[in-house]
């Protein structure tokens, strides 16, 4: 069965032609494997089915600044740009794209991925370091984060370090939600009113998914 046979590809903004050719080319060279095609799971790459909700949560809510913990081969990265590049408001200097990697030696293979969208590390901010101990206010400066994709060891160490960079109405993602117990500790920000979720999305190996919580705005004042 190909990739390209998948039903979610033939389904709206998800029937994007560099998925087609991403899905494809991993396929052919035998490195990855979707868990619905080859009954096989790499945990250290992206499932294909979270990969086609990331794009078309960034394309329809038109995220503007967006941290990736966790590159490891850049591919989450990849549909991330290409989403994000591919909103009609889409400018160099009114997004950005920031993604953390612990290991250095990933470095050709997310410029690699990078390149099938027509990016490279000068379009895409590549930062080599631990997601649990990086000093954002060195990369973010006064930016405010709207999407955050956690998939990185140490997922809520990682949030926490990056919590107060969230925008008034971040989405927070994290993955491999069915793989372990994610929502135990995140709920203590949703306890402690910062966050609001989960919504899990069940893909392969899971998404969990929380936004920023922020003061509801009443539409009529009473008198």
């Amino acid at each position: 069965m190909s990739c390209l046979d998948n039903p979610l590809l033939q389904v709206g903004v998800y029937g994007s032609k560099f998925l087609q050719t991403l899905t494809t080319k991993l396929t052919e060279d035998g490195k990855y494997f979707d868990i619905r095609i080859k009954n096989r799971v790499n945990k250290m790459v992206t499932d294909l089915e979270s990969l086609l909700f990331l794009r078309n949560l960034v394309v329809s809510s038109r995220r503007h600044v967006i941290v990736e913990t966790g590159s490891h081969l850049g591919i989450g990265t990849a549909v991330l740009y290409e989403a994000m590049s591919s909103t009609p408001s889409f400018s160099t200097e009114s997004h950005r794209l920031l993604t953390v990697e612990k290991d250095r030696r990933r470095k050709r293979d997310i410029i690699a991925h990078l390149k099938i969208v027509g990016a490279d590390d000068s379009e895409v901010q590549i930062v080599f370091s631990d997601s649990t101990k990086i000093d954002w206010k060195r990369h973010l400066g006064d930016l405010k984060v709207d999407l955050v994709f956690l998939d990185c060891y140490g997922r809520y160490e990682a949030y926490l370090r990056i919590e107060p960079y969230l925008s008034e109405k971040a989405i927070v993602v994290v993955h491999d939600w069915f793989l372990w117990d994610f929502a135990t500790d995140f709920e203590t920000s949703v306890r402690n009113g910062i966050l609001v979720g989960p919504i899990v999305i069940a893909t392969s190996r899971g998404l969990g998914v929380y936004q920023k919580a922020h003061k509801q705005v009443a539409m009529y004042e009473t008198k």
